[in-house]
């Protein structure tokens, strides 16, 4: 019994009751990582992705689309559509500001279009130019695609 009352005392201080407001800071509210999720994570999920490259000096046309639940395009695996698919989740995608895209631009640069299907139904398309500078979450999403 003894042993008992004091492996309780001895866990008391690791264990016990704080106060609110040391626990969640001034103010009461919890810090922003203890915030409940609003957003459902299978919502933003990406379901399709359709990507076109056209130009460049041997005037390119590539374009395929891979698709959750279907199978991937003739030369690409499942391992490239699920990659396509994750990187197409990034959440910053969703709000990432594209520069417009110039008006006099060459020939020899690459023209990207890539469409993001998400699986609340919503989509976008994204378009720019090789060699233009790009927001960071455009940038990851095209190095990750095959």
């Amino acid at each position: 019994m003894t042993r008992l009352v004091l492996t309780g005392l001895l866990l008391m201080p690791v264990t016990g009751c704080a106060s609110a407001a040391s626990v969640v800071g001034t103010g009461g509210e919890p810090p922003p990582s203890a915030q409940p999720a609003t957003a459902n994570p299978t919502s933003s999920r990406a379901v399709a992705v359709t990507y076109r490259q056209t130009g460049g000096e041997e005037s390119l046309d590539k374009r395929y689309r891979f698709a959750r639940g279907k199978p991937p395009p003739a030369g690409y695996s499942r391992f490239d559509a699920k990659a396509a698919l994750l990187a197409a989740s990034d959440p910053a995608l969703r709000t990432v500001a594209m520069p417009p895209l110039p008006e006099d631009q060459c020939c020899d640069f690459y023209l990207y279009a890539v469409t993001i299907s998400w699986a609340d139904g919503t989509s976008r398309t994204y378009k720019a130019f090789s060699g233009d500078d790009q927001p960071p979450a455009f940038d990851r999403l095209l190095d990750r695609l095959p």
